[in-house]
This record gives C-alpha cells, structure tokens and sequence, in this order.
C-alpha cells in the first residue's frame, strides 16, 4: 500500500492537515516552503516510485476500466487527457516540492532524508517502516496519509492500489 508518511509532531506544531487532494497537497507545500522548510523527500533512482504516482493519479481520473485498458496496453490508453493529467501532477511536485538532488536518491536514501528532519514528507509503499526501523529516532511519530485524490467528481477515496496493475476497495 502507497502512503504519504509526515511527522505528526511537526505538522502539529505548524497546525498543517494531512491533504485529501491535489490541490490541497500543492497548497500545503507551499506553506511548508514559506517555513523554509522542504516538503518532499523522493527516491527518484528508480522509476517505480513515480509510477505509483501517476497510476494513482490515472486510475481516480479515468477511471477503473481505462486503468485496466491501460495496464493491458489498449491502444490509446496512454495517450489521453486523464494520462497527461496525471503526468502533469508528477511533474510540478517533482519540479516544485521535491527535495534537490532527489532524482539521485535511491529509496533509504530518502527515506533516512525524511527521518533525519530535512523534508517533512516521504511517498513509500509499507515496507518503510521495516526498511527503516533501526533509522526512526526516538519518539519521532510516524503518520500516514493516502496519496491525494485528483479534484475530479470521478475521484474515488475508498480505491486503494494493492499490487502493481490493480485497483479495489478495502
């Protein structure tokens, strides 16, 4: 299951709510950047993690039989607004909120950059926790959010992604 985990602690002190949607996310790193602070720390060595991302993202704008039609490589599932949509909505986090040097950072790279305290948010499937357990500081507290819904009527916030090419309900 992909997550965005965040300080719990640090969003307390600065009265910031874990986002719902995209919108919402943008506008939450933005205030974080007014704090000097950075938002997201990535694992941009391996594309599988921005994948997550932009399926998510597809997946609540076109929609669970475009996902699937996509998946089996349809043609023409690729080349689509929702698809540019969901690009789009990596491209300005990665461009806007990324942490630098991020494209180079392989997963316990960032994931050790978030634990450290030099960007408030980390995107990571569940395996963070048992990849990181000896790397938590005391007393951090450690939460999780879903990844942000798209502002589409199409949106659905019960879909979860529970393995690579598919799509349900919990």
């Amino acid at each position: 299951v992909w997550s965005v985990y965040y300080d719990k602690a640090l969003f307390r002190r600065h009265g910031w709510t874990p986002p719902r949607t995209w919108s919402e996310m943008f506008a939450l790193c933005e205030q974080m950047k007014a704090q000097g602070l950075t938002p997201m720390a990535f694992q941009g060595r391996y594309n599988f993690y921005a994948i997550a991302l932009v399926r998510s993202a597809y997946y609540q704008l076109a929609g669970p039989a475009a996902y699937d039609a996509q998946q089996a490589l349809k043609p023409g599932s690729y080349d689509n607004p929702a698809m540019i949509e969901s690009l789009d909505l990596l491209r300005r986090l990665a461009r806007e909120d990324f942490q630098k040097g991020s494209s180079g950072m392989s997963h316990t790279e960032a994931q050790l950059e978030f634990f450290q305290g030099r960007a408030c948010m980390l995107m990571c499937g569940s395996w963070l926790f048992s990849e990181m357990r000896a790397n938590i500081p005391e007393g951090f507290e450690l939460g999780a959010f879903p990844l942000p819904l798209p502002d589409s009527a199409r949106a659905d916030p019960s879909a979860r992604r529970l393995r690579a090419g598919a799509a349900g309900r919990r």
